[in-house]
């Protein structure tokens, strides 16, 4: 019965890792993540970290509670590869292994297509034939009851030259308890991709994308028509492409009576495309606290009649976040009627407008540059941003 002395060693275990990682939801700027709870963990104190992040960013972490096995993450860029790692860890600081699972969240583009129904259009485009169609729809006006009817309003009203056409949104839900839970929690990881609101912009941007050259074509006449500005240069979104839009204007033709002409009775009709208007550009750089286009419209416009030519934040869904159509460079056209008591400019001239941070957008801000006869910046504060100006002359 006599004993050696006792060798002992301490061996802490490990918890078990959470097991079989997901993303039950994935849009631009968020990512929902499922997983089941890691196996004999039942009463022992743990925590789920999640740590994650793409190529090039700073990691970033999360903590969830041990009954948890969802999560939410949000504040994501949108078209981005992120690797996504859960550990269970311990009060004492002791991990268990890591369970990975990386996800690409969509474009903004890809998710605002999809909210509009117009996915499948991406690749096989609208035409003109297919907006034409007479259906139950066309013959009725009832409000729209969901972001894919927007689109279809939108280009009913236009080909009607309804001036109306860019003020399409949902009907409003006035009782918020009749949303369901899903729909909730996307309106407030999402704020972007809210439920019922569609910036106009975005709207024009995404029907454009997705419609062919003949539509185009026929969109921009109806558009100039309304008195509205349309696409100059249109942002292939998530990229640094665009498209010249000249094309599709190749069928606006314009009459006006400059003060310089001769003649009192004669008047210029000529195709916009092939006329030689100096064009004015006006950009933003940084933060602005004045509104470029509600500013243009005011300018634009003589003091008989107000009309909104630039889509601006006072303006229905105005002020919803845009989603794809920064980037965009707008065009219109100052025409002098000949009378001189309400005529704002003598000549005619063009009016280019971009949207965004030109900061953002190099290569439609040096188009501007090198074809327009002046270039105005709206900035709160110039700092050293001035150089990116001098860059360009």
């Amino acid at each position: 019965g006599i004993c050696s002395k006792t060798s002992s060693t301490s061996i802490q275990t490990k918890p078990s890792a959470p097991e079989r990682v997901e993303a039950t939801d994935v849009k631009s700027r968020s990512v929902t993540l499922c997983w089941e709870r890691p196996v004999s963990m039942e009463g022992v104190s743990h925590e789920i970290h999640i740590t994650y992040g793409y190529e090039g960013e700073e990691p970033r972490s999360q903590i969830c509670a041990p009954n948890t096995t969802t999560a939410v993450l949000t504040d994501l860029r949108p078209g981005m590869e992120y690797t996504f790692n859960l550990t269970a860890v311990l009060p004492n600081g002791i991990c268990s292994k890591t369970s990975s699972t990386c996800i690409q969240t969509r474009t903004s583009l890809d998710e605002l297509v999809c909210d509009l129904g117009l996915e499948h259009h991406l690749k096989n485009k609208l035409t003109l034939s297919k907006v034409l169609e007479i259906d139950g729809e066309t013959l009725t006006d009832e409000s729209i009851q969901s972001l894919k009817s927007l689109p279809w309003c939108f280009l009913r009203r236009l080909m009607m030259v309804n001036v109306t056409a860019r003020s399409v949104r949902c009907a409003s839900k006035q009782d918020m308890t009749s949303q369901n839970l899903d729909s909730l929690m996307d309106t407030l990881c999402n704020p972007q991709a809210s439920s019922n609101r569609v910036n106009p912009l975005d709207l024009i941007t995404a029907v454009f994308l997705c419609s062919d050259g003949f539509l185009q074509q026929e969109m921009v006449l109806k558009m100039s028509m309304c008195q509205f500005s349309v696409p100059l240069l249109l942002p292939k979104c998530d990229t640094q492409q665009c498209t010249l839009m000249l094309w599709a204007m190749r069928d606006i033709v314009k009459k006006y009576k400059p003060h310089s002409l001769t003649d009192p009775s004669g008047f210029v009709e000529e195709n916009i495309v092939l006329s030689e208007l100096p064009m004015i550009s006006f950009v933003r750089l940084g933060d602005s606290s004045l509104s470029k286009s509600h500013i243009l419209n005011q300018v634009l416009s003589n003091p008989q009649q107000h009309h909104n030519t630039f889509v601006h934040k006072n303006m229905e869904c105005g002020d919803t976040p845009r989603r794809i159509s920064n980037g965009l460079v707008e065009i219109s056209w100052y025409l002098p009627s000949g009378n001189r008591n309400i005529d704002i400019f003598s000549e005619p001239l063009a009016i280019a407008n971009l949207r965004g941070d030109l900061r953002d957008f190099e290569t439609q801000y040096t188009f501007l540059c090198h074809n327009s006869a002046a270039v105005f910046v709206f900035c709160d504060d110039f700092g050293s941003e001035y150089k990116i100006l001098d860059s360009q002359y």
